[in-house]
């Protein structure tokens, strides 16, 4: 619809373009502009004219108005004037005609002679190269027929997938060769952006199938420090203000210095570019082409919102987050979202964001924290749960870490329960109906958990299981490497029979605490005696030295940290699968490893251990016997779907078999391949 000019723009026109001056409306004065008025006899003074106001523009009048008038008299000889001359006939003069002619045909023959070399020499010859040339290349493999002047060139389809030694091109424009020796691809078609084809390996499901929970082995890797800056992840950040007035020792900290220090370019500047650069999508690529199949994401409260007074980067983390999004779903990668921080923090460390006093469902501000909290878990579930996003984010560990020495164990699993509820209200009951949720085990022994919230809905335990910041054992490291076995296998095999789901969101090969921050800025570290408060064991002064330079590590050191590691996955593991040792490893950030059931067994049945041998360089390091025995209840398949939630199960008519099981959730049967 055309738009209509305001009324003075139509009364306002060039004045050539007014077919009758008089009847112009406008609501500016004429006087002002010269506009057309009638009292001129039907002449319209121009108000582009230097004419006065006046007078009418007569054309053909003098420059100085004449005494005769405004329009001259016709031309007439006046007979009384004589004449000094009398004229004859004019003489022709041939001559300059002549002239002409000759100059016009010197100038001919010179043209004709630049002209007809030029053509002949020059112009002809490129021309019949051209052609030669283009019917040529036209003809060299394929002999079809070329295009005509008319035709338009063919755009080239983008490439939207490739496997091994295939070229990627990035979001920014760069490119780089993938490689995945382990049968994985990557898929991007920018004219379907949600497409979820991509694999990462052979054996893992392409994203367009369903996750079997119990089958399907999760072998991953956190992105620690990169939206949530640890200390001892990310010390560049750190680093120049460790001996600041008030120092940098957490997040919090963090930007109120950035956002002193002019040289920084402050609090955005700094952290985006940290953002941008930590993790790229090409991190992504060698993550599949690991062997590794899942990644851990710890996000902060602060990439949804911020409260007045708070320093954090309000928002610009969600962004990236959105970012891992799209790159896992082009390498195949699945994600295990992990809110790392809460407001009023919910265990004190620097990874929550405030190093100090817990301020969640404790303190003076603690349940109002907690409100907030739950705020921003329905936020982030309503996000991940839509069908663009649910395949690609199947897991959501609610809050990392809660301390429940502070907390309380009531207390904190009342939280839980309300969390449960507030997600399953948004998602639905069952298999395939939101995330999966993931709480944390406080650092309580995973048998006291036997009994959480029996009945609910796809809930997995999480545990962190570290050596590193309890007493150091200073003894070789040759001499450890049954430890995460001896430790470790019992716990896990048993939560995964009596609880159900249970993963290893965090492990690390750390034998000790030597690292720059590891324990906090400036804080020193237990094995060389720095750490203050600490009374345990130590290797001694500058004991650390050795382990934070692997140069000096000897080899059979660097053979124990590998059976180390190989001891902790298969400790944390219930499935026989290959664990590409090699490739466990990342320099920004420790692994995680993960397995589980998708549902629980009816109560009063059996619970399935999904457990299965071990290979063969761990079972040297003498993981339990039992880990080798596998039930028939492993590849059980789902019930059918119950979009309801599930009742309260009636108690069995015979007494329970001794060892406590949760209640069957209903979910629906497996999805078929989008």
């Amino acid at each position: 619809m055309a738009s209509h000019q305001p009324y003075e723009a139509e009364t306002l026109l060039h004045p050539g373009s007014i077919n009758n001056p008089a009847t112009v409306r406008s609501s500016v004065a004429a006087s002002s502009l010269g506009a057309p008025n009638s009292n001129y006899e039907g002449m319209r003074e121009s108000q582009y004219s230097s004419v006065p106001l006046n007078q009418s523009f007569d054309p053909y009048a003098e420059a100085t108005p004449s005494p005769r008038g405004t329009t001259p008299a016709p031309y007439q000889d006046d007979p009384s004037t004589e004449k000094v001359v009398d004229y004859g006939e004019p003489k022709s003069n041939k001559r300059p005609l002549l002239w002409t002619l000759v100059i016009l045909v010197l100038l001919a023959i010179v043209a004709v002679a630049v002209v007809v070399p030029v053509y002949f020499k020059v112009i002809k010859p490129n021309t019949n190269i051209a052609q030669s040339a283009g019917s040529t290349g036209g003809s060299s493999s394929t002999g079809a027929a070329q295009p005509t002047q008319s035709s338009k060139p063919e755009t080239p389809e983008a490439v939207v997938t490739g496997g091994d030694g295939s070229r990627v091109t990035t979001e920014s424009g760069s490119t780089f060769v993938y490689n995945n020796t382990f049968g994985g691809f990557w898929y991007y078609d920018p004219k379907d952006p949600f497409s979820n084809k991509a694999q990462a390996q052979s054996w893992s499901p392409p994203l367009n199938q369903s996750w079997k929970f119990g089958t399907d082995q999760i072998r991953g890797v956190n992105l620690g420090g990169w939206l949530v800056l640890e200390p001892f992840i990310s010390p560049a950040m750190y680093e120049p203000y460790m001996n600041a007035s008030v120092p940098a020792i957490d997040e919090w900290t963090l930007c109120e210095n950035l956002a002193k220090d002019a040289s920084s370019g402050g609090v955005a500047k700094a952290l985006e570019e940290h953002y941008k650069t930590f993790i790229t999508e090409e991190d992504f690529a060698q993550i599949a082409a690991a062997g590794l199949n899942w990644i851990r994401i710890p996000i902060p409260y602060w990439a949804i919102e911020v409260y007045p007074g708070e320093p954090f980067l309000e928002g610009v983390a969600w962004k990236y987050f959105l970012k891992a999004i799209e790159w896992a779903r082009k390498y195949g990668l699945r994600i295990n979202l992990d809110l790392h921080t809460v407001p009023g923090s919910q265990n004190g460390y620097n990874h929550s964001g405030m190093l100090g006093p817990v301020g969640w469902l404790s303190g003076t501000m603690g349940i109002a924290n907690a409100q907030r909290t739950l705020n921003y878990l329905r936020i982030i579930t309503q996000f991940i749960s839509q069908p663009e996003y649910r395949d690609v984010v199947p897991m959501f560990g609610i809050i990392n870490e809660a301390l429940i020495n502070t907390i309380g164990r009531d207390v904190l699993e009342s939280f839980y329960l309300e969390a449960h509820d507030m997600m399953r209200n948004i998602t639905g009951y069952g298999e395939g109906n939101g995330p999966w949720m993931s709480v944390h085990d406080g650092f309580d022994p995973l048998d006291r958990w036997t009994e959480f919230l029996p009945g609910s809905d796809r809930v997995a335990l999480d545990a962190h299981p570290y050596f590193c910041f309890g007493d150091q054992d200073t003894g070789a490291i040759t001499t450890q490497t049954n430890k995460p076995c001896a430790a470790r296998a019992q716990s896990f095999n048993t939560s995964m029979s009596s609880f159900g789901m249970t993963t290893a969101g965090e492990f690390s090969n750390a034998f000790n605490d030597c690292g720059l921050f590891l324990n906090g800025v400036n804080r020193g570290a237990r094995y060389d005696g720095t750490f203050g408060g600490y009374g345990g064991p130590t290797g001694g002064a500058n004991a650390c030295v050795k382990w934070m330079d692997s140069a000096r590590w000897s080899t059979a050191e660097k053979a124990a940290l590998k059976q180390f590691a190989l001891s902790s996955m298969d400790a944390m593991q219930v499935r026989p699968q290959p664990l590409f040792l090699s490739h466990h490893s990342s320099p920004h950030s420790t692994t995680f490893s993960g397995h589980g059931r998708s549902v629980n067994p009816p109560h009063g049945e059996p619970s399935p251990r999904l457990s299965g041998p071990t290979n063969s360089a761990s079972k040297a390091d003498g993981c339990q016997p039992t880990h080798e025995k596998q039930s028939a209840h492993a590849a059980t398949p789902l019930p059918s779907a119950d979009p309801s939630p599930p009742p309260k199960p009636a108690a069995p008519e015979q007494a329970p078999s001794p060892q406590p099981t949760r209640p069957h959730v209903p979910g629906p049967p497996p999805r078929s391949t989008m």
